[in-house]
């Protein structure tokens, strides 16, 4: 082994170790330990937990989630990490989930990195702020995947024209089966599709037959995996089989947005859950586009034509994205009903963090080259960026915890409040005789996932694409509530994904911390949550005028712990 080799693994394990040391965090803290809420404890979460918990019972249905609904209304994200939800804790396996995504994002970008020729050095640091991407745990490799993915296409181009004597293609094929196994059709999955498709039409334009044909081989195992991990979903949207209901997106409602203010959030911050701040990467780019090609005269410099590709590329996808969301695309969705209104173009943006962070590489090593002071600069922005990676993320959180002090955010205990549950889970079977599996719930001030997570059978719960007349009898639950606030009844009536009690009283709350405040004005209609088989209610505070409202509280005493984030009155319906 040469002393350069030596260097390179150096770096690389490096960097793969900053990866996986943070995990100790998680390890220490345990269950107090923090993570995003939004979409992930409270939705995504679940989706794995409960095709876990059925993974071989052979029902099409979860019987706990709002009174039997198709497997189709939570489909978990990346379908290769269910099993370990079978096998281990939900904390286990999620932490689990969490490092082997981030291991992925780094290998994958390095291996890329350093496939376009890069220096191990650099490619260590960006894989590395690449994996601290505070994207949501819970999807997997839908953004984490995409290095790896590009990585084994343009491995497979190299068999084409004899860059791969010798060598099985086997391995990359496998890596691009993973990447989907790993990932969401609906997330990523399809940008990814239409990139190797683009590609492919763009390397038979060039006459490059035998690359078209591998990318097209590779683009086939992509698409066919995806197909199989989303059958039943396949079949939900073709009208066939079991699952064939209509959704409840079919009566989204959506907004238009203006193109310029679209057109410059897409550019600049990017998409939800991919976005985060752009401009000093863009303004990098734009420098040495500038440097390099205008002032030194260098615009066929290999690196800055893909710098220049980049940039059109996110650029383009900007253009797309706030197309498509403008007046007049918005009309059309609204006239048809299916995936043309509810397909979300502005998810392709899911590819932009892997490029942009490939084109900072480009700026970076075109600049070492040719202006020392300008690539420190570069390097600069890629630690900010790194940073605010981390700021964005709940690493902060964690390390007040660690040092003993208060966050503001729930932890994975607090959020899911197990201790509390199952005391309520024992007053209910000490006072009536009944478990768990002989009732069902709704719960108002705490969300639905939390009595999910610890076995409750639930009328409630947060899905993106359950049966739409489940939703019209759930909404005369929540119909009085719902009139007496427009914000809650435009959120339920014109989106609906938050299928929960609401309280116009705490319009946009869905967690209510225990404390002096109790519900003074609630109304529910007892009738149709009793029609829907309703039994019992959990409530984080305390309901004034219950008994008028045909709910009878089964002990006086609210049922919490010295620990708990939630005190939980039980609301026994009449």
């Amino acid at each position: 082994m040469n002393k350069t080799s030596g260097n390179n693994k150096i770096y690389f394990f490096t960097g793969l170790g900053l990866v996986i040391v943070s995990a100790l965090v998680f390890v220490i803290l345990g269950g107090g330990s923090i993570f995003i809420n939004h979409d992930q404890m409270d939705g995504e979460m679940l989706c794995y937990i409960l095709s876990a918990r059925h993974m071989f019972d052979g029902r099409s249905v979860f019987p706990e989630f709002m009174n039997g609904m198709p497997k189709t209304s939570l489909i978990p994200p990346a379908l290769l990490f269910v099993p370990l939800f079978r096998f281990l804790s939900p904390f286990a396996a999620f932490v689990l989930m969490r490092y082997i995504s981030m291991a992925f994002a780094y290998i994958g970008m390095y291996l890329l990195l350093q496939k376009r020729g890069s220096s191990s050095p650099v490619s260590a640091l960006i894989a590395l702020v690449f994996a601290y991407a505070p994207f949501i745990h819970v999807y997997g490799f839908s953004m984490y995947g995409v290095p790896m993915l590009a990585y084994a296409f343009l491995c497979l181009e190299d068999r084409a024209v004899g860059a791969m004597e010798g060598k099985s293609s086997l391995k990359y094929f496998a890596l691009i089966i993973l990447t989907a196994l790993g990932s969401s059709l609906v997330l990523s999955g399809f940008a990814m599709l239409a990139t190797a498709g683009i590609h492919f039409i763009f390397l038979l334009c060039k006459k490059e037959k035998n690359r078209a044909r591998w990318t097209f081989f590779g683009g086939v195992a992509l698409f066919i995996t995806y197909i199989l991990c989303n059958l039943s979903l396949v079949k939900q949207i073709l009208g066939i089989g079991d699952a064939g209901y209509a959704s409840h997106k079919d009566e989204v409602s959506l907004v238009a947005k203006p193109f310029l203010d679209n057109f410059a959030e897409a550019f600049l911050s990017g998409a939800e859950h991919s976005g985060f701040e752009r401009t000093l990467i863009l303004l990098m780019a734009v420098i040495a586009v500038i440097y390099v090609g205008v002032i030194r005269k260098e615009g066929r410099n290999v690196r800055l034509i893909a710098i220049r590709r980049t940039f059109f590329a996110l650029l383009f996808m900007a253009i797309i994205a706030a197309l498509y969301e403008c007046s007049a695309v918005t009309d059309f969705r609204m006239s048809t009903t299916g995936p043309l209104r509810w397909f979300q173009v502005s998810r392709i943006d899911w590819l932009a963090p892997a490029m942009l962070l490939v084109m900072l590489t480009d700026v970076i090593e075109i600049l070492i080259e040719k202006n020392k002071i300008l690539a420190v600069a570069s390097v600069f922005v890629a630690a900010l960026t790194f940073g605010l990676f981390i700021h964005a993320d709940t690493w902060k959180d964690n390390a007040k915890v660690l040092l003993g002090r208060d966050s503001a955010l729930l932890s994975w205990d607090e959020y899911y409040a197990s201790d509390v549950f199952d005391k309520a889970a024992s007053v209910i079977e000490d006072a009536t005789g009944e478990k768990k599996s002989d009732y069902k719930c709704v719960s108002l001030g705490i969300t639905p996932a939390a009595a999910l997570y610890n076995g409750f059978s639930c009328l409630d719960g947060y899905s993106n694409n359950y049966d739409v007349e489940y939703k019209h009898e759930f909404r005369k639950i929540i119909a009085p509530e719902l009139e007496k606030n427009d914000y809650i009844k435009t959120y339920f009536d014109e989106w609906g994904n938050r299928c929960y009690l609401y309280a116009a009283q705490i319009p946009g709350y869905f967690t209510v911390e225990k404390s002096g405040f109790y519900f003074a004005d609630y109304d529910i209609d007892t009738e149709a949550l009793k029609a829907l088989g309703g039994k019992y209610l959990f409530s984080a505070a305390y309901i004034d005028g219950a008994e008028d409202e045909g709910l009878t509280l089964l002990t006086e005493e609210p049922i919490e712990t010295d620990t708990s984030y939630y005190k939980l009155y039980i609301y026994e319906v009449n």
